[in-house]
């Protein structure tokens, strides 16, 4: 008998606390984005939301390099300056004050035939305070379909197409370099040595 009552209680402890999980958050509609377009890549900094990219339909497939950021707080959308080339599904991510994207794909326009979706190093940050665009250090391998996510100040690239290393990289934002963490590239910070995992 006593089993019994211990296993109703656990079984209603269990449905209770799953029922409170599920009850926690709900969603909402808010403002939509002014320029809808597909194939865009969005990441959050300084509570706003920021969305980056948009690619044009088939068979033309032009990179929009838009870039809008969206405060919840007044339900707004802000334009900000356009990504200065013409990149699609690059990784996005922020670290304090700054947005990333990470490698991508360009678009190659032969004389005859469809367009060519060719893999990029290029990283590009954007200055939240500034309101402007820089040029960041290349990415070690060319690569465009990729996730990238920030993790203590780091920026973390993950997969993407055309890697035939298939591995991630780390890029330390106060150093300006890439480096490999476990089984990713790695250049020595100036005055340090390289180091190997």
């Amino acid at each position: 008998m006593g089993a019994a009552i211990t296993a109703a209680i656990l079984v209603v402890t269990g449905v209770l606390a799953t029922s409170s999980a599920f009850a926690q958050g709900k969603w909402t509609s808010l403002k939509p984005i002014p320029q809808g377009e597909e194939e865009v890549y969005g990441t959050a900094a300084g509570g706003k939301l920021y969305v980056l990219g948009g690619l044009g339909i088939f068979p033309g497939w032009e990179p929009k390099q838009m870039l809008w950021s969206f405060d919840p707080a007044s339900n707004e959308w802000t334009r900000l300056p356009n990504i200065p080339e013409g990149i699609h599904h690059p990784g996005f991510a922020a670290v304090g004050d700054k947005l990333y994207s990470v490698g991508g794909f360009t678009i190659a326009r032969p004389a005859t035939g469809l367009p060519a979706w060719v893999p990029s190093k290029s990283v590009w940050i954007y200055d939240i305070n500034g309101k402007s665009w820089s040029k960041g250090p290349d990415l070690p391998t060319a690569r465009g379909a990729l996730t990238a996510t920030a993790h203590e100040n780091k920026i973390y690239a993950i997969g993407g197409a055309k890697n035939p290393t298939r591995r991630s990289c780390a890029r330390p934002c106060r150093w300006r370099t890439w480096r490999r963490t476990r089984c990713s590239i790695s250049r020595a910070a100036p005055g340090q040595r390289r180091r190997r995992c």
